[in-house]
């Protein structure tokens, strides 16, 4: 049975009892199956098999990159994320995996970025060295790297600096909360010193923009708080504006929604008008001080909150809502709240009941037969911990603070260790229990707590309120962290060292930096733009457009030619600038619908190179549907090829039904010496002439087949006008019965005579339509 293999869970073995008053009793299992189903863990990523060919879609995604897993799991413990708490213990890849995997992901897919993914990028012990070699292996192909957000600790000068060696990716570090205080609730607690410190160094390497993520409606929030983001940010961006006068500083805010399996399973969600209030004052209030404002649709929260710690009876809503119009309610401008309503209320649901109800220490919740690895009593400490700002270290590197995770002997951290010599090979730490019984804060010496609230009492339950002007009691905390920090000094020289507080950093590394040559280059080839001529090669490559391909637009088939020639590793020539671009030009776009013979582009590649191979490899890598049609050396000082186009011929196709139709239009349009038709673009809407633009029309075979040569520029020399004008509406947007391929370009030379064709590089294609 399925119940036999290790994580499987069949929800319809396990009941539900309900109480009266609507909480869940009791899940009860089947006979002979345990009352909890323990998760499956990976304890050893390094050698599990990862797949690095993956589709690549043609039209463009969020995700539209390599991504490679370096770790799983996080042992940072911040209460409100539910992916930290689940995916425990935390286990590394190990870099001589991850370069391959890249390496492995580049070549396959053709993509120009890559990512290292993980819950913390940062966190991973060899992220500078790893970095390193990566931009060395791939600075030369332009591949850019990218990083999810950072936590402020672990963004270091290194790390900028290997991420804006070929340009420039977008940074994003994550406070989560605005306050000291706050930020001692969620457990991720930051020096504001080092984030502005840290801030100062980004836009002084050159970024021109930064953004903060943050959430509101945390447990225990007041408005000063809120407040402390604005503040927060606003200095930052002073730091930022010293060394460019444009910086900007966006101010990325979520909802807080409890989600199960986390310390905060057990706190309350703020109200839907609560989150609008809050999401008003911070619109203000940033807006005064300059910062852009993002923020979450306040309606999404809701639900997601009800979903997040809803029960089975919550699924039927979810159903109810879909059959009333629910469908793309994702999208604020679809959200549908009405259906959201009268669907609770079909199904007799409070939405309150799962947002704003409190729960206490005997909630049964409909998870609970999950088991995690976290011993719900220690979830439950760490929640009323919570509510003294209470600090759990990482015990990735801090003793084990016994949360049921990890058994020391199978499952456990995996990390590596951070030097650069040697063989890299796990470390696994062996358990270091807290010394003496009881509470954590009774025996941890880094545990810094903050004055409690009172408590109101109501079933066990804490009233996670504090009152009205406590004292955010950030000394204490920043007094701990400093201790911490000048325990660890500057070892002599052949020692271990350490990174130095912003205070002791010296006049050196406040200095500009130059551009960062990869081992063994030139600046020549740094900057492929200056290259003279005679290490220029260009060539001209026709393809065409066929089968379900003909319905891609002008910027996915751009996309997949120059995935392309990633994936045969092109010897390409890049532009300067703040984002590289491959020397690659196309000639004017196609409509999406139509075929073509007769697509043309140009690639300016480094000699030496064999160009006949090049042409080879990128046929043998362009999709079936964009075949490589021929191919030949040009000089690599003529015009752009769309400025030498001077013309195209259409071979136009329709059916037995509609030929007499297209016959008598094409003789009705060459008797007329003027055709006037209306032609929007851009939303306005005006008269042409297309007759200029037409040189014939002619019927070339039996069976409705014309052809029609247009000249290329002028304002009637788009084709759907042309084919509006000549055969009817239908033809121009290929309505059923209708096919149209470019046939043929024409190109001429600055003096207006036709330019000679160099030797072709490509075997005969058996392939109509050339120039």
């Amino acid at each position: 049975m399925l119940t036999e293999v290790p994580g499987v869970y069949v929800p319809s073995l396990y009941s539900v009892d309900y109480l009266d008053d609507g909480r869940v009793g009791a899940i009860i299992p089947a006979s002979g199956l345990p009352s909890r189903i323990r998760k499956a863990v990976l304890t050893d990523i390094d050698s599990a098999p990862y797949p690095t060919e993956t589709p690549v879609p043609f039209t463009k995604v969020v995700h539209d990159r390599v991504g490679v897993e370096i770790q799983r799991g996080c042992m940072r413990g911040c209460r409100f994320c539910q992916a930290g708490y689940i995916y425990r213990p935390e286990r590394q890849r190990s870099p001589e995996t991850i370069q391959r995997l890249v390496r492995e992901g580049l070549a396959a897919t053709g993509h120009e970025d890559y990512s290292l993914l993980s819950l913390s990028a940062g966190d991973y012990n060899c992220i500078e060295p790893l970095l390193t070699s990566l931009m060395d292996e791939h600075e030369q192909k332009r591949a850019a790297i990218g990083l999810p957000s950072m936590r402020l600790e672990t963004l270091s000068p290194g790390i900028m600096e290997q991420i804006g060696r070929v340009r420039k990716t977008s940074f994003t570090v994550a406070p989560e909360a605005g306050s000291d205080r706050m930020r001692g609730v969620i457990n991720k607690v930051i020096d504001e010193d080092v984030l502005i410190d840290m801030v100062d160094e980004v836009f002084r390497r050159g970024w021109k923009s930064l953004k903060f993520y943050f959430m509101l409606g945390l447990p225990t929030e007041q408005y000063e708080d809120l407040y402390a983001m604005v503040d927060l940010g606003a200095r930052c961006l002073s730091r930022a504006r010293r060394h460019n006068r444009g910086a900007g500083i966006t101010v990325s805010v979520s909802s807080f929604v409890p989600k199960s399996h986390t310390p905060f399973q057990w706190a309350p969600q703020i109200t839907l008008e609560e989150i609008r209030e809050k999401q008003d004052y911070l619109r203000r209030e940033l807006r005064r001080a300059k910062l852009g404002f993002r923020y979450h649709a306040s309606q999404s929260s809701v639900m997601e909150g009800i979903y997040s710690r809803g029960d089975r009876r919550s699924a039927d809503s979810l159903q109810r809502a879909y059959e009333l119009g629910a469908r793309m309610d994702g999208w604020q401008e679809h959200f549908d709240q009405d259906a959201w309503d009268s669907a609770f209320e079909q199904c007799g649901l409070d939405p309150a009941f799962y947002n704003q109800r409190r729960r206490d220490a005997t909630e049964v919740f409909p998870w609970d037969h999950i088991d995690i690895g976290i011993k719900p009593s220690w979830l439950w400490e760490d929640w009323m911990d919570s509510l003294e700002a209470g600090f759990v270290p990482d015990c990735s590197d801090e003793p084990c603070y016994d949360c049921g995770v990890c058994d020391h002997q199978v499952v456990h951290n995996r990390v590596y260790p951070s030097g650069e010599e040697g063989p890299t090979q796990p470390v696994h730490r062996q358990r270091k229990p807290w010394a003496g019984s009881g509470s954590r804060k009774q025996v941890d010496p880094q545990f810094v707590a903050m004055p409690r609230p009172p408590a109101k009492k109501a079933n066990n339950v804490v009233d996670a309120v504090p009152p009205v002007g406590m004292a955010p009691g950030s000394g204490g905390a920043r007094m701990a962290r400093e201790a911490r920090r000048l325990q660890m000094v500057d070892a002599p020289d052949g020692g271990e060292g350490v990174a130095r507080g912003p205070a002791e950093r010296s006049g050196s590394d406040r200095s500009p930096r130059k551009p960062r040559k990869a081992p063994g280059s030139s600046w020549a080839e740094i900057f492929d733009t200056r290259l003279p001529p005679e290490h220029r090669l260009k060539l001209e490559v026709r393809f065409g457009k066929s089968g379900p391909l003909v319905h891609l637009g002008n910027l996915e088939v751009m996309g997949a030619f120059r995935r392309a020639l990633r994936r045969i590793d092109a010897p390409m020539i890049w532009s300067q600038g703040f984002h590289p671009q491959a020397r690659v030009s196309f000639g004017p776009p196609l409509p999406a619908g139509m075929a073509s013979v007769s697509e043309y582009a140009e690639i300016e590649l480094k000699r030496p190179v064999d160009a006949r191979a090049v042409v080879e490899r990128l046929q043998a890598a362009m999709p079936e549907g964009l075949p490589i049609l021929d191919a030949r050396v040009v000089a690599p000082r003529q015009g752009s090829i769309s400025a030498r186009m001077t013309g195209w011929t259409y071979r136009v196709a329709c059916i037995d039904d509609l030929i007499e139709d297209a016959r008598q239009g094409m003789l009705t349009f060459l008797a007329a010496e003027e055709v006037l038709i209306e032609s929007t673009r851009k939303g306005k809407t005006r008269t042409i002439d297309v007759r200029p633009a037409v040189v014939r029309v002619e019927e070339v075979a039996e069976g409705g087949e014309f052809e029609v040569q247009t000249l290329a520029g002028g304002p009637g020399a788009r084709i759907r006008d042309v084919l509006r004008a000549i055969f009817g509406e239908d033809a121009a947007v290929l309505r059923p019965g209708w096919h149209v391929t470019r046939w043929t370009t024409q190109f001429e030379s600055a003096d207006g005579e036709s330019v000679a064709a160099a030797p072709s590089l490509v075997e005969a294609q058996g392939t109509v339509g050339a120039r």
